[in-house]
């Protein structure tokens, strides 16, 4: 509430408003005899007359107070004093998406005093005189997975200053030689998210990382695995496309520019970290998952040999008789069968390795003496003959092949050796880079 104040001097009436918590803070008009002192008003900052008293205050606006100008009223304030002790507002507020602690300090200033580049600089410390806002420790993230490793530390953190603007007080009394300025400063942590990821039963980490222009980074270089250089925010070589995008590690590095001064850098895992190298079919693969499985699988039988008999017949002829012999345990099969299943990523595409296919041959021989079939077996190649000797009672003499070799050899003639082998392998896009599935084929028990 105004607080009316006399004066000494007549041709000076005060009328005093505070405008902070500091009472030296205060806003006050003085009603001027224009006859005693001049119609033409002083410039605005012009100190108060009043040295003693009003040291620090200077003419900020001047109204006419009668119809016949005759009277004037002359407007004071002082520059603020010690305005950190009081003009700050707390909040949470969104910054690229993400929720920080922030404090807002508005400051009243000089309008002459005030420049856009002039001021603080990204990532200054917050001024706290009244030790109201302590410094925290967080979980502070590496600039990137280097081979897959998430190293954290603990690093204390306070506010620090993102961003300025300036705006009109609003007071006609204050306007003409004072403005607003608004200063945000926040706490800088890093933003974790962490999720199941069904498709590969692992864990898929998001951290989000605010960085400010000058400030050393490590970006990834995606063609190698785990290379990273150190990179300055905001130069030329920051901003090159190269140095962003999808690692070998499984990393896929984002990088949006927020302001001027500010970048978020989002590191996300396309697959889950940590993950075993797949030596045995790609040196940079990562093995997702593997699995055991049955299904439906087929097993062609094995020829081992044939077995001729010779049956001798009432009239004193003979007849031949050939059994084909599988080789033991290997007798066609099919029906469920183990198998292993192992998933591999890679940020390129790989070669599958070859699978075992079964190429099974079939044949029929019907000779003189004796006839034979077999049908999609696993074979050596067998040659038959039919060889008729002297004792015959019809045929002649001679040796006889309908046709010579009679089947084979098959692709492969046996089983694999390997238990398990490889028995199925595809590869298809997948997150950015490629996924590799190979089956392995046990044997039956």
């Amino acid at each position: 509430m105004p607080v009316s104040r006399n004066q000494p001097s007549p041709q000076r009436q005060s009328v005093l408003s505070f405008v902070s918590p500091k009472v030296a803070d205060l806003l006050f008009f003085e009603t001027v005899d224009a006859q005693k002192v001049g119609k033409t008003p002083p410039a605005y900052g012009t100190a108060h007359p009043d040295t003693e008293n009003f040291k620090d205050h200077k003419l900020c606006f001047v109204k006419q107070a009668d119809a016949n100008g005759l009277m004037y009223e002359y407007y004071y304030a002082a520059d603020r004093a010690s305005q950190d002790d009081y003009n700050f507002e707390y909040a949470q507020a969104d910054l690229g998406g993400n929720k920080y602690d922030t404090v807002t300090r508005t400051y009243v200033t000089l309008r002459s005093s005030f420049s856009d580049t002039g001021g603080s600089a990204a990532g200054d410390a917050m001024p706290d005189p009244t030790s109201q806002f302590n410094a925290e420790n967080v979980v502070n993230h590496d600039n990137v997975y280097v081979a897959g490793v998430d190293e954290v530390d603990d690093f204390s953190t306070d506010y620090i200053f993102y961003s300025r603007q300036q705006k009109r007080i609003g007071d006609k009394e204050l306007d003409g030689l004072f403005v607003v300025e608004q200063k945000l400063y926040f706490r800088r942590v890093d933003i974790v998210t962490q999720r199941l990821d069904p498709t590969t039963e692992g864990s898929l980490k998001t951290v989000v990382k605010l960085i400010r222009r000058g400030e050393t980074f490590k970006t990834p270089t995606p063609s190698l695995n785990g290379s990273v250089t150190d990179r300055i925010a905001g130069s030329k070589q920051w901003i090159d496309k190269q140095n962003w995008g999808l690692m070998d590690t499984g990393q896929n590095i984002d990088c949006r520019q927020l302001s001027h001064d500010w970048w978020q850098v989002t590191i996300q895992d396309v697959i889950p970290q940590g993950l075993d190298d797949d030596s045995t079919h790609s040196t940079t693969g990562k093995v997702l998952r593997t699995y055991t499985t049955y299904k439906n699988y087929t097993w062609p039988s094995v020829v081992g040999g044939l077995v001729f008999t010779t049956v001798e017949k009432k009239d004193g002829s003979r007849k031949t008789v050939v059994t084909v012999k599988n080789k033991e345990g290997k007798d066609g099969f099919s029906g469920p069968t183990k198998m292993t299943v192992t998933q591999i990523w890679k940020r390129t595409a790989m070669t599958p390795p070859a699978p075992v296919i079964f190429k099974t041959v079939s044949g029929a021989y019907a000779g003189v003496q004796f006839s034979v079939r077999v049908s999609n077996v696993l074979t050596e190649a067998i040659t038959l003959t039919d060889f008729i000797g002297t004792n015959d009672p019809v045929y002649k003499l001679g040796e006889y092949g309908f046709p010579k070799p009679f089947v084979g050899p098959s692709t492969p003639s046996d089983w694999p050796t390997d238990d398990p082998f490889i028995g199925a392998a595809s590869q298809r896009p997948f997150r950015g880079g490629y996924l590799l599935e190979i089956v392995q084929i046990h044997h039956p028990s």
